[in-house]
């Protein structure tokens, strides 16, 4: 996804599913961002404070072998 942002909002990416998904992030910036259940029960969720305008590159997945449905939520509320 390419972001063109950087207001004050934070930029944040969540799953919804009813598996264990798992959030993995590699942003503008090079670096990678991960995540497991931080959006509430099985939902991976990652948040930038202070985004950066540019490509983030998004894969989810889950916590096991099986392939299960999931919505990649992106929004600037929290």
């Amino acid at each position: 996804m390419n972001w063109n942002g950087g207001g004050s909002l934070p930029l944040v990416f969540r799953t919804r599913s009813s598996s264990d998904t798992t959030l993995v992030i590699n942003g503008p910036d090079g670096r990678w961002y991960c995540d497991d259940d931080s959006g509430g029960s099985l939902n991976a969720r990652v948040v930038f404070r202070n985004a950066t305008s540019g490509q983030y590159d998004i894969w989810i997945g889950t916590f096991g072998e099986q392939t299960a449905p999931a919505t990649l939520v992106i929004t600037e509320l929290q």
